[in-house]
């Protein structure tokens, strides 16, 4: 069993892919990015943007069928910076972050996958222990807990931290009554089917009664 963690971007999306255990196991971390069209190719920005998605999308496909049994998806939450009623960001740069989130949300629905959720600040207080720690905290405390991403980590500087962030959110997930359920019922596999086959056989009961 693993969890996907992601950094949801337009220009780039962390992934994160980690095996479930005693001791939890990074298997990968990714980053998918994209930009903008060459003007020569004068698309629409709709255009443009669909293109994007698709690339990002592309992606995500790829790791979501290598790794089929996924628990959950993981996701950093995020939020958008106002200032005296205003917002800080374009209007633009909201809608590209809501249509990648989009696809998150289609994906998981179609595998019937439960979306863990944390805040930025969460993220960073389980990690590292404090919310206000740095991305180069962060980073360092991933690598004490997990020391096989040293060698996983994207080349680029400003690409590892997207990775951090996607890892970081299957840090919180780990914690989660999702995946503590999921780890009880790998662990005890007859009762979980005795529980399941208790619970089927109630609610046929009960459907009987209200036939009846």
């Amino acid at each position: 069993m693993k969890l996907l963690g992601v950094d949801p971007g337009l220009a780039a999306c962390g992934l994160a892919i980690v095996e479930l255990g005693a001791s939890p196991r990074v298997l990968s971390l990714t980053v998918a990015r994209t930009g903008p069209s060459a003007k020569k190719r004068r698309l629409r920005a709709a255009d443009d943007l669909g293109d994007r998605l698709r690339a990002i999308a592309t992606v995500l496909y790829a790791r979501l069928q290598e790794h089929a049994d996924l628990v959950a998806f993981c996701v950093e939450s995020k939020a958008i910076p106002f200032r005296n009623g205003r917002m800080m960001v374009k209007p633009s740069a909201v809608s590209a972050l809501g249509r990648v989130r989009g696809l998150l949300d289609a994906f998981a629905v179609e595998r019937g996958l439960p979306i863990l959720e944390e805040t930025a600040q969460t993220l960073k207080l389980l990690t590292a222990g404090r919310k206000d720690a740095s991305k180069a905290d962060v980073q360092a405390a991933l690598e004490q807990r997990f020391p096989e991403v040293k060698a996983l980590w994207p080349a680029q500087k400003t690409l590892q931290e997207h990775a951090a962030d996607a890892l970081a959110a299957v840090v919180a997930g780990l914690e989660s009554d999702v995946v503590r359920a999921a780890l009880r019922a790998r662990a005890c596999p007859e009762r979980s089917g005795a529980e399941q086959s208790t619970a089927e056989v109630g609610a046929e009961q009960s459907t009987a009664e209200v036939a009846a």
